[in-house]
């Protein structure tokens, strides 16, 4: 029903969904493009992004 427009979702609902999959309710509601919502991430989930971020630079920058 709400894929087809004939529902809508309640506010807890869009917050779990949105809580869910770690984006913003502002991106649900195509308000951003920024799927990130950084208060979602543990410390540690951050901290793997930025190193894997540094380690694909650094291979880039090696075979370019």
């Amino acid at each position: 029903m709400y894929e087809q427009g004939n529902r809508q979702m309640d506010y807890e609902s869009l917050i779990k969904l949105a809580d869910y999959y770690k984006v913003s309710l502002d991106y649900l509601f195509g308000r951003t493009d920024n799927p990130l919502h950084l208060e979602s991430y543990s410390i540690d989930e951050i901290e793997f992004a930025v190193r894997s971020l540094n380690l694909y630079k650094d291979i880039k920058n090696k075979f370019a």
